[in-house]
């Protein structure tokens, strides 16, 4: 419908600078790591609702990050059941797809495949799409969603009360 935008209205040109780096903070493997990636996410845990109905709709950005989340899950100790193989070839072709669609072409010198990445954890500083932008409305749209929702339950406008 034409209730919703087609993409995430929160981005409005704001860029950030981000050094790509090693991270000991998102672990591969242990029973930490699923936790961890879990607090990547934010309140609505990526959806927003739109137009009358509250459409919920997802951005690519969090189908991204689920991505990767289930990737570490996957090769973690736990290999819950959601990351079966279905699920890790759809990931990866989502992600292939997503990076192709939006190609990051900051160079970088050397030969990556030759770098030593326990010692050297720092590579080259990117501008990137200001990703703070995007968590800012995805937790004010879910504030507010959350008021108009405790609002129309308290009126009991939506609940059919007839008895007979």
């Amino acid at each position: 419908g034409s209730d919703y935008p087609q993409e995430l209205p929160a981005y409005r040109g704001q860029k950030a600078k981000m050094t790509m780096q090693e991270s000991a903070v998102y672990p591969l493997l242990g029973y930490d790591s699923d936790e961890i990636w879990t607090t990547i996410a934010c309140k609505s845990f990526g959806y927003a609702r739109f137009g009358p109905d509250d459409r919920l709709l997802l951005p690519s950005m969090f189908h991204d990050l689920h991505c990767l989340r289930m990737l570490s899950s996957a090769f973690g100790h736990a290999n819950p059941a959601w990351a079966h193989i279905h699920h890790v070839r759809h990931c990866l072709g989502y992600l292939r797809t997503s990076i192709l669609c939006r190609p990051d072409l900051t160079l970088e010198p050397g030969d990556f495949t030759q770098r030593d990445f326990d010692v050297d954890w720092v590579g080259e500083t990117h501008t990137c799409r200001d990703h703070s932008v995007v968590y800012d409305f995805l937790d004010k749209n879910f504030d507010d969603w959350e008021a108009r929702t405790k609002v129309i339950l308290a009126s009991g406008a939506d609940i059919d009360n007839d008895t007979d």
